[in-house]
């Protein structure tokens, strides 16, 4: 009983490292958003130029987005819009991720 018990405490510490090494990244499939985006968009408010920002925040905990499309002039809008929002990316513990937006 007592090799049994010193063969897991000797094997312990290398099981515990292999599982540090077989550790992903979490962040691993949002990596292709890093970065300045830009493009068209056009629905209700009419047509508009977008620019996104992917960014990784505090110590890569967070993932930061932030957005602005600025609206072209129309009929019912003679003066176009500017609308900007941000949104923050988390993950937790129990693996799911989570997606807060404030808009103004």
């Amino acid at each position: 009983m007592r090799k049994i018990l010193l063969l897991i405490l000797l094997l312990l510490p290398g099981l515990i490292i292999l599982q540090a090494d077989k550790k992903k990244d979490i962040w691993e499939r949002f990596q292709f958003f890093v970065g300045e985006w830009e493009g068209k968009g056009e629905g209700k408010s009419g047509i508009s130029k977008v620019e996104k920002n992917f960014q990784f925040i505090m110590n890569g905990k967070y993932l930061y987005l932030k957005t602005k499309a600025v609206f072209e002039p129309q009929e019912n809008n003679p003066k176009g819009e500017v609308h900007e929002d941000w949104g923050f990316f988390s993950y937790d513990l129990l693996k799911t991720f989570n997606v807060i937006f404030e808009i103004s």
